[in-house]
C-alpha cells in the first residue's frame, strides 16, 4: 500500500504512533468490507485488459490509440501495485496525453487525500490542464 521509504521515514505518524497500530487499523477498515467486493477488485486488477474492449481483438495498444478525449495520466511514483513505469508505456499510445507522476511516498495511498502535499500537488496539475482546453 505504502512505499518501502513511506515506512523507513515513519511517515504514518502522527496519524498512528507504531507500526501494529498502522496494521490493526488498516485490519480493522477491512474485516468490515464485504469480502466479495475485495474478491470483484482483485479480479479486476488481474485481468483488466484494455484491448479486450469489443472491436479490439486484445490489442491494447490500438485501445489506448483510439482514445479521443484529453488525459491527465497521474499514477503514484511510488505505487507498488501500479508501477509508474507501467503508466509511462501505456501513456506512450494516448494522443496528448499529459504523463504527470504524483511525487509522492505514499505509493498506491498518493492522491487519495491523505496527504496534503499530494493534494496540493495534484490540484495544481488538474488546474493547469484545464487551463489548457
Amino acid at each position: 500500500m505504502w512505499s518501502q521509504e513511506w515506512w523507513r521515514r515513519e511517515l504514518f505518524k502522527p496519524q498512528w504512533a507504531t507500526v501494529d497500530d498502522v496494521l490493526t487499523s488498516r485490519s480493522a477498515r477491512d474485516a468490515v468490507r464485504d469480502a466479495n467486493n475485495l474478491i470483484a477488485q482483485a479480479r479486476t486488477w488481474q485481468r483488466h485488459n484494455v484491448g479486450d474492449t469489443p472491436g479490439f481483438g486484445g490489442d491494447h495498444e490500438r485501445a489506448l490509440r483510439s482514445i479521443k478525449a484529453r488525459v491527465l495520466y497521474m499514477p503514484g511514483e511510488t505505487d507498488l501495485y501500479f508501477p509508474v513505469g507501467d503508466g509511462k508505456y501505456e501513456s506512450q499510445f494516448i494522443n496528448g496525453v499529459v504523463f504527470m507522476p504524483i511525487p509522492s511516498l505514499w505509493g498506491h495511498s498518493a492522491g487519495g487525500g491523505g496527504n496534503p502535499a499530494d493534494n496540493e500537488f495534484i490540484d495544481a496539475q488538474v488546474k493547469n490542464f484545464l487551463a489548457a482546453r
